[in-house]
């Protein structure tokens, strides 16, 4: 019984290296590659325990797990980049590369969990925050009003108003945003009054936008959250 145990898992190692090496996907492959290394490492741990082989199939997971995290936080970074371009280039229509960096240096990105709240009704000075990617649920006195998302600014109406946050918003599934720093954001639009006013035309884009949705009745967005 045990060798045919064994058997059947050196086998599945084998065919799921060859599907590995099959695959385009470098993620995939990797995943496969693992998986394989996985199915060695406990036939030679609870099947036919062999210190060399274990040995050696631990390295092997260890190499795969460390190749594998790269493959994922490149991908990430791949992501974010094309984000990022979409953001500079298209939303806020910033083309020269150093005015870019000044940008970057006051935003960071992050994948938001569902559920997360982004702001809170009644915040004094709630955070400026881009959607690149997902939805967000937008609530006033705890009803739903609608909801924004992917090319969406949130909290744009307090920076421009200076008033406290009209609403609350939650994060929805698969949510990628960037949040901009407002301390650091103001000074460098006091220096840099170009990008100033390619930040203002891009709120005010923001803003004309889902008083459009809310006109056309679909209950997208809020001109206030």
């Amino acid at each position: 019984m045990a060798q045919s145990l064994g058997d059947s898992m050196l086998l599945l190692a084998g065919a799921l290296a060859i599907i590995g090496i099959a695959f385009g996907s470098v993620l995939r492959m990797r995943l496969a590659i693992l998986a394989a290394g996985l199915a060695v490492l406990f036939h030679f741990a609870f099947i036919d325990w062999n210190l060399a082989g274990f040995s050696l199939a631990s390295i092997f997971v260890i190499v795969s797990g460390v190749r594998l995290s790269s493959v994922i936080r490149h991908a990430r970074a791949g992501a974010v980049l094309d984000h990022e371009r979409e953001l500079f280039q298209q939303v806020m229509q910033v083309e020269d590369p150093a005015r870019q960096q000044r940008l970057r240096d006051v935003l960071h990105w992050q994948d938001v969990a569902s559920g997360e709240v982004l702001m809170q009704q009644g915040d004094k000075a709630p955070p400026l925050i881009y959607i690149a990617q997902g939805t967000a649920t937008i609530a006033h006195d705890g009803k739903p009003i609608g909801t924004c998302s992917a090319g969406d600014f949130l909290g744009e109406m307090s920076v421009v108003s200076g008033e406290q946050a009209s609403a609350t918003v939650t994060a929805g599934e698969g949510m990628r945003i960037a949040k901009f720093h407002r301390a650091a954001l103001a000074e460098m639009v006091r220096h840099v009054p170009e990008l100033g006013r390619a930040i203002d035309g891009a709120l005010n884009r923001s803003l004309a936008s889902k008083l459009l949705r809310m006109n056309q009745g679909t209950g997208s967005g809020s001109a206030d959250e």
